[in-house]
Parts: C-alpha cells; structure tokens; sequence
C-alpha cells in the first residue's frame, strides 16, 4: 500500500463492514463481508492520491463487488453446469456417427 488511512478512516471502514453485514444478513457471513471491504480499500488505496473518500468509495465498490457475487451464486444454483452444444460440423460424429479417417 502507497498510502495509509488515518484511525479515523479506518474505524470509518469497520464502520462501513458493519452497515454491510447488516445489509447482507442471511445471505454472506461476515468474515466474507470484511474481506471484501477491506479488499477493496487496499485496491483504492494502491492508486489513491487523496485518501479523504476511500472509506466510502471502499464500501461502495465492497457492495458492488458482494451483489456480484451474490448474482454469480443464485445463477450457478439455477443453472447447473450443462454440456456445450458442438457445432454439427466439427464433431467427430457430424456424419451420422461415421468417423472419418484422412485419406493416404
């Protein structure tokens, strides 16, 4: 990390774990909650040239990134993996089941 947050902005960040944990009650714990804020703030602090709004730009971008993943796992529960459909040309029994061998 480049730069530090003051106290003040890192009780503003366990701060913005704890509205998050609430938001997401029953659907993330809150360890993944954490890591996720926490993720997020040290993302923005790499680059940050003024450190004044990363407490908030950290829980913003930490919710954006939970309601992802909230959305990859409810769509993975509803579509379980399927087989990909092979295109009738390429497949080695594009033909009726005949496998073609190379001419010699």
């Amino acid at each position: 990390m480049a730069t530090t947050l003051t106290l003040e902005q890192r009780q503003m960040v366990l701060q913005a774990v704890e509205r998050l944990s609430r938001r997401f009650e029953g659907q993330l714990n809150a360890e993944t909650i954490e890591r996720f804020v926490l993720d997020s703030a040290d993302q923005i602090l790499t680059n940050a040239k003024i450190t004044s709004w990363i407490p908030l730009l950290a829980e913003r971008f930490a919710a954006d990134r939970l309601r992802a993943l909230l959305r990859l796992e409810s769509d993975v529960a509803l579509n379980p993996a399927s087989p990909l459909p092979l295109c009738s040309q390429c497949g080695p029994f594009a033909d009726g089941g005949r496998v073609h061998a190379p001419p010699l």
